[in-house]
């Protein structure tokens, strides 16, 4: 028997359908965010001004507000295990969510 599973991602602020995924680092925390144009619109228009005013610094943030040149966590595996003993839902592959890999962090 074949199974289709469809995932509809709507838009965190309005639920309007078909928003796309964004991520932002705010007080050394990640997040993702999904949203349709016009939200994303409004969102930059409200950031535009500090973005300006603001120094641009390469590289990502790693675990503890340590910046990585890489952007790859060594440590995946590991996080996926323990996620995985403690009973959240994590497939075997593919990508891990940044509210799990937070939970990880904390844990360690």
């Amino acid at each position: 028997m074949a199974k289709t599973t469809t995932v509809h991602v709507t838009d965190d602020m309005n639920g309007d359908p078909d928003a796309q995924t964004y991520s932002f680092s705010w007080a050394n925390q990640d997040y993702e965010i999904h949203l349709v144009d016009r939200s994303l619109v409004k969102l930059e228009k409200a950031l535009a001004p500090f973005i300006e005013k603001a120094t641009r610094v390469s590289g990502r943030r790693a675990a503890g507000g340590k910046t990585s040149k890489g952007g790859a966590r060594s440590d995946l595996a590991e996080a996926r295990a323990w996620l995985q003993s403690e009973g959240h839902p994590v497939a075997d592959r593919g990508r891990i969510g940044a509210e799990l890999l937070a939970l990880y962090d904390d844990a360690r």
